[in-house]
């Protein structure tokens, strides 16, 4: 994490201890007489009512935490504040805010407030801390916006929540200061509030995709916030708005790309009960790409060569993983769908037969078997659905009950909790232990476990992607003096900022700049403009999910493959191994730019995938062009595209 998340005020056992005038003794360093206070309450509900949130009686809770035991610390009243309680009185059964920050404002003792309530970042009000005593509905929920410290916090036991909340806080969704959520007050923007703040998504997922806006927001419009628990639960029973049967509206979500005839914008699942992704549901909204100029799908995306290419370049905007994923985004159209990709019959290199490679075509090697009969096949999308039972990677294990449901979001990214990081060591759960494993057991002749599968799979992998982009980057600076604002690591781990640029000026290609570089360049075809383009959201979509060669790993390949295919020469004529060769024998000093990595040899493996590589073979040769899994063989020239 590069700032701090809420993860201080969630340490309550220890904040709590040092919290000075509250309680029932309103003096620090007393002995607890806040539980002296509390009996006659005690005395009535010391079996109920019980947590909501835990089952467990909230006496017991509230006696376990430090309200109870610290000197100092809370009583019933102190929150409550009963006002004539058990006789006439009234009795507020949930606290606002307003009661939370009469303790929780000490600048020593509670040193998390400029955190919450400064104004700066996301906190999960989005409020500075002199408006927290106005009395705010929030639009997305219709309950009150003060109440939003229980968002977060147990009160009676703060330590009951501990686990799953430090989770949420070491995510991405609750980066407080990150731009997502800190920039701006995204809840302004109707076109940005559905992802950038927890109230917009609640709103766009519950109401027909409907837009939440400044209106009907009032006060509240000046909020920041995080992705907050109430984004996707409906209340502290951790019912998700996906599943929850009181929400009849919930979004039935596609991406936001035009479709081919044959390729529908529908999201497998997602609107249909076969296979059902359940509540993947609520993650595809954000991680589908975006609508609007940036993405320009409505030029790109259709086979529909423009009538002017004047439109700045555009990308994905960031992490469109979901369709990514369910192959809904990339540009596949160098050459028609119908293209012929030949058969390749067996041959043998040296005593090894290779497996013969059947006919196809163009469109079926870039289109899902979800869209296209003969498609692309992926098991990582039958994760989390019944598709996924009897799946021949594993039929032992894949059998109804084993990672059958709730989609392949969720399956991958929460069974570690609440930080969605599949890898997390720090939460019980390590998603390797329970999902990985049950295919992937070995790395080029590695026997991979929990311990080592970042570095030996997942980060080997992306360094190979990585180097596969930089080819492609190359392309781009030496045939069409294009280049990419990304300098060191230190770039891919914000994504999001990446862009194109013109190399010889530096200018950043937007509208006006793209027409200057389009009239230095009057030999360019409308056509060729169009397929530089399509490569252009190729290469940036692949940085901005960097993940991708998990999500969609033969799509992201073919798709980076044919990009660069048309970049060396402007023909479709798989030449990329010999241009990542000639690449690598050339060299090239530019920042990120590395070609040492692209060395063919006799074979991609000594044996198959499961052993060592050949000895003049690198790994990322073996990302960017095709091999016989079974042999260890360099697929045929004419059909080396992976």
């Amino acid at each position: 994490m590069k700032q701090l998340r809420i993860l201080a005020p969630l340490l309550g056992v220890a904040l709590f201890t040092f919290l000075s005038g509250c309680g029932s003794d309103k003096r620090e360093g007393s002995s607890p007489a806040q539980v002296v206070a509390s009996q006659a309450c005690i005395a009535c509900h010391s079996g109920t009512p019980v947590s909501p949130v835990t089952g467990n009686s909230v006496v017991q809770e509230w006696l376990a935490s430090a309200h109870s035991r610290a000197p100092g610390g809370a009583g019933c009243n102190d929150c409550h504040q009963v006002g004539g309680h058990p006789g006439d009185g009234s009795f507020p059964n949930l606290p606002s805010d307003t009661v939370c920050i009469t303790c929780h404002t000490k600048t020593v003792t509670m040193s998390t407030q400029s955190a919450h309530f400064s104004g700066t970042g996301a906190s999960y009000t989005g409020m500075p801390l002199a408006r927290l005593g106005d009395t705010l509905l929030n639009p997305a929920t219709g309950s009150p916006q003060s109440s939003s410290c229980n968002g977060c916090h147990n009160p009676h036991d703060m330590t009951s929540l501990l686990s799953v909340n430090r989770q949420w806080a070491a995510s991405a969704h609750a980066a407080t200061n990150d731009d997502a959520f800190a920039e701006q007050a995204f809840i302004k923007n109707t076109t940005c509030n559905r992802c950038h703040t927890a109230t917009g998504f609640r709103y766009f997922a519950t109401n027909s995709q409907g837009a939440i806006t400044t209106a009907q927001l009032g006060r509240y419009s000046s909020a920041k916030e995080v992705i907050g628990c109430y984004a996707c639960h409906t209340n502290y029973s951790w019912r998700r708005i996906s599943s929850d049967p009181a929400v009849t509206t919930f979004i039935n979500f596609s991406t936001p790309y035009p479709k081919y005839a044959n390729v529908t914008k529908r999201i497998p699942g997602s609107n249909s009960p076969t296979p059902s992704i359940g509540d993947s549901k609520l993650c595809i909204p954000c991680h589908a790409g975006r609508t609007g100029a940036r993405v320009g799908a409505a030029i790109l995306l259709q086979p529909v060569v423009p009538a002017s290419g004047n439109t700045a370049p555009f990308d994905s905007h960031y992490f469109p993983a979901a369709a990514v994923m369910y192959g809904k985004i990339g540009f596949i159209s160098f050459t028609s769908q119908s293209a012929p990709l030949v058969s390749v019959a067996a041959v043998t290199t040296g005593s090894t037969p290779t497996t013969a490679i059947t006919a196809t075509t163009y469109g079926k090697s870039l289109i899902t078997s979800e869209d296209l009969s003969g498609g692309v096949t992926s098991t990582h999308r039958k994760l989390g659905t019944t598709a996924i039972n009897g799946d021949s990677h594993n039929p032992a294990f894949f059998v109804p009950g084993n990672l059958d449901a709730n989609g392949p979001c969720v399956v991958c990214h929460m069974t570690a909790g609440h930080t969605l990081a599949f890898d997390d060591p720090t939460f019980a759960g390590n998603t390797y232990n329970k999902v990985c494993v049950n295919c992937h057991t070995s790395e080029r002749g590695v026997a991979l476990n929990a311990g080592n599968f970042m570095t030996a799979f997942v980060e080997e992998n992306r360094t190979q992607m990585f180097d596969a982009l930089a080819l492609s980057v190359s392309l781009l600076e030496n045939n069409y003096d294009i280049t990419i604002n990304l300098s060191d690591d230190e770039a891919l781990e914000s994504p999001q900022e990446v862009s194109f640029l013109q190399k010889s000026t530096g200018l950043a290609l937007t509208t006006a700049n793209w027409t200057a570089y389009l009239a230095a360049h009057p030999s360019f075809t409308a056509l060729q403009v169009y397929k530089l383009k399509g490569a252009m959201f190729n290469i940036v979509t692949s940085y901005k999910d960097n993940a991708s060669f998990l999500h969609a790993r033969s799509l992201t390949r073919r798709l980076i493959y044919d990009s660069i295919d048309f970049l060396d020469d402007g023909l479709m004529n798989q030449s990329v191994g010999t241009t990542a060769v000639a690449q690598s024998l050339v060299g090239n000093a530019t920042t990120n730019r590395v070609f040492g990595a692209f060395k063919k040899g006799t074979k991609a493996f000594v044996t198959d995938t499961n052993g060592p590589l050949d000895p003049g073979t690198t790994a990322s040769m073996t990302f960017l062009i095709g091999f016989d899994r079974t042999t260890g063989s360099w697929t045929p020239a004419l059909r080396e595209r992976p």
